[in-house]
C-alpha cells in the first residue's frame, strides 16, 4: 500500500511538472476559481426565471428547450429538474420523478435478489443523477437513451429469468 502511494504521488509531481504546476494551481487556487463552471449562476437564474413564471407555465411549461431560448445567460439549466419544472413544467416533473422511482425500485429488486445486474444498474443509477444534476441529460437525450435501452436489456432479461 505504501508503495502504491509512493508511485501515485510520483506520478502526480510528474505530470504537475509537465502541466507547468497546473495540478497543484488547481488545488491551491481552488476557492479563487469558480470550480462550478458558473453552474451556480446559471441555477440562480432558472430560479428566477421559475419564480417569474404563471401558473399556467408552473403546471404545463414554457415549451422545449425555453430555458436556452428564454435565458438571459443564453443556456440551458445544466439540471434536468430545474430544465423540466421550466419547459415542460410541474407534470412532466411528476412523471419524471415517478420514472426515478421505478428505477430506484428495480434497484433495489436487483440488490434483494442478488442479480447479476445489481453492479451495473446500480452504476447506471450513478450515471443517471449525476448527470441529472450538473447536466442537460433530458435535453441531449442521447445518453437517457443509452441509459434507458440499458435498463430495458436489463428489464427484458429479468423477465426471461422467471
Amino acid at each position: 500500500m505504501v508503495a502504491f502511494i509512493g508511485v501515485s504521488y510520483g506520478i502526480v509531481k510528474v505530470v504537475d511538472n509537465i502541466t507547468g504546476g497546473g495540478l497543484s494551481i488547481r488545488t491551491v487556487d481552488y476557492e479563487k476559481e469558480d470550480i462550478t463552471n458558473g453552474r451556480v449562476t446559471i441555477y440562480t437564474v432558472t430560479w428566477e426565471m421559475i419564480a417569474e413564471s404563471t401558473k399556467a407555465q408552473l403546471i404545463l411549461g414554457h415549451g422545449h428547450n425555453s430555458v436556452l431560448k428564454d435565458s438571459p445567460l443564453e443556456k440551458s439549466a445544466h439540471d434536468d429538474f430545474l430544465e423540466i419544472i421550466y419547459d415542460y413544467g410541474i407534470i412532466a416533473l411528476m412523471l419524471y420523478l415517478g420514472f426515478w422511482i421505478y428505477v430506484v425500485k428495480q434497484f433495489f429488486f436487483h440488490y434483494r435478489n442478488d442479480t447479476i445486474y445489481f453492479i451495473p444498474y446500480a452504476l447506471s443509477i450513478c450515471f443517471f443523477a449525476v448527470m441529472a444534476v450538473v447536466s442537460q441529460l433530458v435535453v441531449y437525450v442521447n445518453y437517457f437513451l443509452y441509459l434507458v435501452m440499458f435498463w430495458g436489456i436489463v428489464q427484458a432479461a429479468k423477465e426471461g429469468d422467471r
